[in-house]
C-alpha cells in the first residue's frame, strides 16, 4: 500500500460514501454494524452551499452518530472535490477518496487500471470476503456490470450493459410515440398497451439477459461460481431469472467498508 489511511478513533463511526452517477449512497458503519443509511440524488453542477440546503433533512439524520472518517468510492470525479468540502466542512470529520488518495486493495487485473470504476473494485472485494471463491458480481445501476472475482480475490474484469433507466431514456427520446414509464412488475408476459409491453420487456429481458450471462461465465470459469447481485432493480430483475437467487443491496458500501479495514490495517 501506498500510506495507511487515517483511521478513525475508539468509539468512531465510519460513513461509507457510494457516489454513483446518479445518487450518493451514505451508509454508517460502527465495526461492520450498519446504523444508518441515506440516499440523495448526484449533486452535478451544484455548489457545496446549494447541495447542503436541498439535503439538510437528510443530512440531520446523521449528526447523532459520532462519524470519524467519511470514506468515498466515486466515478463521478468531478464530484469529488465538492462533496469533500461539504462534508469536512459540515461534520468536521476527516474526508478520503478510494482510488484518488488511497488505493483499493485488491489487485485489479484490467489492462488500462484507471478505467475501472471504484464502485466495480469494492463489490469485487465485498463479494470475495463474503465468499471466498470465483464470483460473479451483478450490479444494476446507471450501467449493468457483470464483474468476475477470482478465487485468489482478484478483480479479473467484466462485462457493461447499458442500465434499466438509460435504456428507458433512450426508447423515450429516440422513439416519438414511447412514454416515459415509471418501472413495476407486469402483471403477465403480453402487454396491453405501450406502458405495460415496455414493462415486460424489461423485466423479462433483463431477467433472461442475467440467465444467459450467468450460463456463459459458468461454462467458461466453472459451474461453481458463486453469483451475487447488487443495485436499485437488482430485486426486481431477480424475480424474472432463474439463476440469480443472492442479492445484496448493501453490497457497495460494505465494499467500501472492507477497503477501509485492509488500508487501517484491521482486516
Amino acid at each position: 500500500m501506498k500510506k495507511q489511511l487515517l483511521k478513525i478513533k475508539y468509539g468512531e463511526c465510519l460513513c461509507a460514501v457510494d457516489v454513483g452517477n446518479s445518487r450518493i449512497s451514505f451508509c454508517v458503519f460502527k465495526s461492520k454494524r450498519i446504523l444508518h443509511m441515506a440516499c440523495v440524488d448526484t449533486p452535478k453542477g451544484l455548489t457545496p452551499e446549494v447541495f447542503a440546503r436541498r439535503n439538510q433533512k437528510v443530512f440531520r439524520g446523521f449528526r447523532k452518530y459520532p462519524i470519524g472518517l467519511f470514506l468515498i468510492a466515486s466515478v463521478v470525479p468531478g464530484v469529488n472535490g465538492k462533496l469533500k468540502k461539504f462534508l469536512s466542512k459540515t461534520f468536521r470529520a476527516k474526508v478520503a477518496v478510494l482510488k484518488e488518495e488511497y488505493p483499493i486493495p485488491i489487485r485489479n487485473c484490467y489492462r488500462k487500471e484507471k478505467e475501472v470504476g471504484a464502485d466495480r473494485l469494492v463489490n469485487a472485494l465485498a463479494a470475495h470476503r463474503r465468499f471466498k471463491r470465483k464470483t460473479l458480481v451483478i450490479d444494476f445501476g446507471t450501467a449493468v456490470t457483470f464483474d468476475l472475482v477470482t478465487s485468489r480475490g482478484a478483480y479479473a474484469g467484466g462485462m457493461i450493459f447499458p442500465g434499466i433507466n438509460v435504456s428507458i431514456k433512450a426508447l423515450v427520446y429516440f422513439a416519438e410515440m414511447i412514454p416515459d414509464i415509471s418501472l413495476r412488475k407486469p402483471r403477465e408476459l403480453i402487454g396491453r398497451d405501450t406502458a405495460t409491453s415496455m414493462q415486460s420487456g424489461i423485466c423479462y429481458g433483463y431477467g433472461i439477459l442475467c440467465d444467459g450471462i450467468i450460463d456463459l461465465f459458468r461454462k467458461r470459469y466453472g459451474p461453481g461460481i458463486s453469483v451475487i447481485a447488487t443495485g436499485g432493480q437488482a430485486d426486481l430483475i431477480a424475480a424474472y431469472s432463474k439463476k440469480l437467487k443472492i442479492i445484496d443491496k448493501y453490497l457497495t458500501v460494505k465494499g467500501i467498508q472492507e477497503a477501509y479495514l485492509v488500508l487501517a490495517g484491521e482486516a
